[in-house]
């Protein structure tokens, strides 16, 4: 298990090494699933509890957080307006 997640109605679930998550500011978690590349969002009435191993770190596969990669991926990008 590399993190699970619990919800308010929903049964639980477990999630692989290879799959990430992220909890956004207005606090809805981001679930990328690395085997269907499919990314789920859940708003913060729906889920309850988040579970992760000590090495797996938010937005990052387990074991490859930032000091791996050499960097973090930001957060926020900033905003570019073309004309």
């Amino acid at each position: 298990m590399a993190f699970t997640v619990s919800y308010t109605d929903l049964p639980t679930d477990d999630y692989g090494d290879d799959d990430t998550y992220e909890v956004l500011h207005s606090g809805v978690l981001k679930v990328t699933s690395s085997s269907s590349k499919q990314t789920h969002y859940f708003v913060a009435d729906l889920w309850k509890s988040l579970v992760a191993d000590s090495d797996h770190e938010p937005g990052y596969p387990k074991g490859a957080g930032p000091e791996v990669f050499g960097f973090r991926i930001p957060r926020r990008l900033p905003l570019t307006h073309t004309s």
